[in-house]
């Protein structure tokens, strides 16, 4: 889920995932604060999540782009 964004419109701006350096291995990177990425088949359900940091607080939806699947328009938030 790393590779997912937010676009809020109003301000133009693209907002990117969550970010955070696991303490117990500091030399490994930033992580993504997110799901890990697996693979869906078709007509199958699956749950996923990502953090973000909050727009600011007059933008009520977003864009929300995932890679290979799409972008949903005009998301609401709040």
């Amino acid at each position: 889920m790393s590779g997912v964004y937010l676009v809020d419109g109003k301000n133009k701006k693209k907002h990117l995932t969550a970010r955070y350096r696991d303490p117990a291995h500091p030399t490994s990177g930033m992580h993504c604060l997110c799901s890990g990425t697996r693979g869906v088949a078709g007509g199958q359900t699956l749950y996923l999540n990502a953090t973000f940091a909050a727009p600011p607080d007059d933008v009520t939806s977003v864009d929300v782009a995932i890679p290979h699947v799409g972008t949903f328009k005009d998301v609401a938030i709040g």
